[in-house]
């Protein structure tokens, strides 16, 4: 056993050896997994590391392309009615987030669950066209939920769903018939569009603290 406490300091102490180094996962996975269980903590975290909610809610606009008013942020998780996007401002940002992965070499898929292939956090018990990637937002009184369906007739459809009361289990149930219908309407895609299509084949909860990412870093 070791005995003491554990104490935790922003860097290293130049005059102790480093035994072990811990890897954290890739920041995409990291993000993936933000948003396919809508964790609150991880988004508060990964907004104070680039400056806090005033960085995002700026760079978030400059980058979609709309204006200041539209991304109304009051902390880093968006947890509290007075957090505020506008759907158009919710679609730009999702179409700028797109194209900032592809030229990373991601696609959405890589940051967001996706429908068909995700099957847990916030994609269970949902019944949204396969390969339809999103995003929900739950308040008490609010239940939201944007993203983007690939469909055969108009290609990707990029949508923002707003509903306002309690019934939050009968919204997102309402939500998931409204894209049904649309894709019935728009014909479904024959396939999931490389655009969409995630690179990694996993799609279960990585092992968080694994060792198989520790270094060795002192040896006696």
């Amino acid at each position: 056993a070791i005995a003491g406490t554990v104490k935790v300091e922003a860097q290293p102490n130049p005059q102790r050896a480093v035994l072990i180094r811990h890897l954290s996962l890739p920041l995409k996975q990291i993000i993936k997994e933000m948003n396919v269980y809508s964790n609150n903590d991880i988004a508060e975290m990964l907004a104070e590391s680039v400056g806090g909610y005033s960085v995002v809610q700026s760079t978030a606009a400059k980058l979609a392309r709309v204006p200041d008013a539209e991304i109304q942020l009051i902390n880093g998780s968006g947890l509290g009615p007075e957090n505020r996007i506008s759907p158009r401002g919710v679609c730009a940002m999702l179409m700028a987030m797109q194209q900032e992965a592809v030229a990373r070499n991601l696609t959405l898929a890589d940051l967001f669950p996706m429908s068909g292939f995700d099957h847990r956090g916030t994609m269970h018990a949902r019944h949204m066209p396969a390969g339809t990637v999103m995003k929900t937002g739950t308040l008490r009184d609010v239940s939201a939920l944007a993203g983007v369906m690939p469909t055969r007739d108009r290609g990707l459809v990029w949508f923002a769903i707003l509903n306002r009361g309690t019934n939050v289990s009968g919204f997102r149930a309402g939500q998931d018939q409204l894209l049904q219908r649309l894709v019935q309407k728009l014909q479904v895609a024959p396939g999931v569009p490389a655009s969409l299509t995630p690179h990694s084949t996993i799609n279960s909860l990585p092992e968080l603290g694994t060792t198989s990412r520790n270094q060795v870093m002192f040896k006696s």
